[in-house]
């Protein structure tokens, strides 16, 4: 596929080189105080805010490329999706994607006659793009798979407002030639999403639970209680909450008097063994995964670097079609999660996997 292209960053860097000093400070400090005003802020400890750093210089995507990435990001998790419903009875995936054998047990009993369907996953891709390359296309590489609470859903869209807002003006009158908009605001695709799949699964409403262990927030960000806030300011009805807040009644997920309809989870299987094993109590997660109320749902557990192994290695082609053995060749770097055996390199030679790392370390 071509793409038009032109080097957009070197000009917009240029053009912002070129604004004065007392211009370029006072933007910064207006974007630090406009990322405190809108929560843009990491914790140092539960009472200690540090803004988010912003850099002025925008990415610019084409609508193509904006659609080459999402067609192909749809198209890899189709084939996952439908993959890895048979993940318990195939000793391979097992292998390529390693649980815990309490995990196991774990999902064997969240999905006792298979993964359900319709099944959601909303995700992001980690790349290398660089957008405007003129090879982009041929050096794009899929790097890491983030499927389970994914990070930046509050951050991302905030930052982008806060450019549109300060800095986009400049931009836009140097280079009116080039309509520069934000991207799509993930908060709202995630909302597309969550109401979609409250329909596929015969729900009438959609009232959401974002959900995760609520006592690891200090130290980090709090992404998921702004996202809720947000999408609640929209006319979404969400909560957030922690996992040990939901239970279950008359066959219902509730908090407190609310039924809930869906969780959007930022939990991993793994944090849920140890709330049970300390004694937490986690009937209604059990409920949701059995009903196939959880976004990202059980397919999303395998955001496992590995599975860059499942889509590079030769050993795996029998599970793809010839068009998505392309893709996967194309866009995913050779992977091989690491223990003695004998694989394929790069080249496609057999080799001894631990003499290959040591040999070519760097």
């Amino acid at each position: 596929m071509r793409f038009r292209r032109e080097r957009w960053h070197a000009k917009l860097l240029d053009t912002l080189r070129h604004q004065s000093p007392q211009w370029r400070a006072q933007t910064a400090a207006a974007v630090r105080e406009a990322a405190r005003r809108d929560e843009l802020v990491i914790y140092s400890d539960p009472k200690t805010t540090h803004p988010v750093a912003i850099h002025a210089l925008p990415w610019v995507l084409t609508r193509a490329q904006a659609i080459y990435l999402q067609v192909l990001g749809n198209r890899i998790r189709r084939v996952l999706n439908r993959l890895l419903r048979t993940y318990l009875d195939d000793p391979a995936l097992q292998e390529v994607l390693p649980f815990s054998e309490e995990e196991r047990t774990w999902f064997a009993r969240l999905a006792p006659k298979g993964i359900p369907e319709p099944m959601t996953v909303f995700e992001r891709f980690d790349t290398n793009l660089v957008a405007d390359e003129p090879e982009w296309v041929h050096s794009l590489r899929i790097l890491e798979f983030n499927a389970v609470g994914i990070g930046c859903l509050h951050f991302m869209p905030v930052a982008n407002a806060l450019i549109a807002e300060y800095v986009l003006p400049t931009l836009q009158a140097a280079w009116s030639e080039l309509p520069l908009r934000p991207t799509t605001d993930p908060r709202l695709l995630l909302r597309q999403t969550l109401e979609a799949h409250a329909k596929a699964i015969g729900r009438s409403t959609c009232v959401v639970a974002f959900v995760e262990r609520r006592e690891t927030s200090p130290g980090g960000a709090d992404e998921m209680l702004h996202v809720s806030r947000f999408l609640q300011s929209q006319g979404l009805q969400t909560v957030c909450l922690d996992p040990r807040e939901l239970e279950v009644q008359d066959g219902e997920m509730v908090y407190r008097d609310l039924t809930i309809d869906l969780i959007y989870r930022d939990f991993s299987l793994h944090e849920i063994l140890s709330i049970e094993k300390h004694g937490g109590h986690v009937e209604a997660i059990t409920h949701a995964f059995l009903h196939n109320q959880v976004v990202s749902g059980l397919t999303g557990e395998f955001d496992h670097k590995s599975l860059c192994e499942l889509l590079s290695n030769p050993a795996f082609d029998r599970y793809f079609t010839p068009s998505q053995r392309r893709t996967n060749r194309a866009c995913i770097p050779w992977t091989r999660l690491i223990r003695e055996r004998k694989t394929s390199d790069p080249n496609g030679h057999e080799v001894e996997l631990p003499t290959l790392i040591r040999e070519h370390r760097e």
